[in-house]
């Protein structure tokens, strides 16, 4: 079970069976490489959305599109890891229109744009990892 908590306007806390996530809204709008800037001084990185619980935190964080931390042409999250979880317009709607390289929340899905200006979701907060060394 997920369980997401507002915490204010512009983030939100979302916790299940690792450590939480918060997601931020930036304050300005930005190109995705400036919010990735942003996000990574500021905070941890752009939104990485693993879960469909995930997603609705994310993209209830603010009104209006987003960028999120997902590059098309890489087809991986903006720390490198694979991508495992989706919501893509296409997928909802059946149309194939995911043909820029930058991608955004346009409500609670997902879309591909140029690489304009739009607010940013960031987040802090990850999950644990340990590593033995022998």
């Amino acid at each position: 079970i997920t369980h997401v908590t507002f915490t204010s306007l512009s983030s939100a806390l979302i916790s299940g069976s690792s450590s939480p996530k918060v997601y931020h809204v930036s304050p300005d709008y930005l190109s995705w490489n400036d919010a990735l800037t942003y996000c990574r001084t500021h905070h941890k990185d752009l939104a990485l959305i693993e879960s469909a619980g995930e997603n609705t935190a994310a993209a209830n964080v603010s009104d209006g599109d987003k960028w999120i931390g997902l590059f098309r042409s890489t087809g991986k999250w903006s720390d490198n890891r694979a991508v495992a979880y989706t919501a893509w317009y296409h997928e909802l709607s059946g149309k194939k229109t995911y043909h820029e390289p930058c991608v955004h929340l346009y409500g609670s899905i997902w879309r591909t744009s140029s690489c304009g200006i739009r607010k940013a979701v960031c987040y802090s907060g990850e999950d644990l990892v340990f590593v033995a060394y022998k």
